[in-house]
């Protein structure tokens, strides 16, 4: 099967369940800049804002977000549970996603330098 070469192509290769949650992540980023440019790469979503990206994967358990650097102290508290590796973030599907933080983590990336 051929990778997807669009966002909605990607929404359409996956589960209905992951499918809602990464068209809810889209939905989010472009409320936040309707300016948002999305395309795909590496096999996954990227929402790029002038300057900056952020990559969002569907992966069989969880909901990955790259690249997310370390944030201010109070921002990064709240990301912590769910850090895994120096710059990604991963939301399990078994727990409910954090729609807030995700666009705390977006809005944080426009706003870097």
């Amino acid at each position: 099967m051929p990778k997807p070469d669009t966002v909605d192509a990607y929404i359409a290769s996956l589960e209905p369940h992951t499918a809602h949650i990464i068209e809810q992540v889209r939905d989010l980023m472009h409320a936040i800049d309707p300016e948002v440019v999305e395309a795909v790469k590496y096999g996954m979503p990227k929402f790029s804002y002038a300057g900056t990206y952020l990559f969002a994967g569907a992966w069989k358990k969880h909901l990955g977000l790259y690249p997310v650097y370390p944030a201010d102290p109070v921002l990064e508290e709240r990301i912590a549970p769910f850090r895994s590796g120096s710059d990604t973030v991963r939301f399990l599907y078994k727990d409910p996603i954090p729609m807030d933080l995700i666009e705390a983590i977006a809005r944080a990336r426009i706003a870097a330098p």
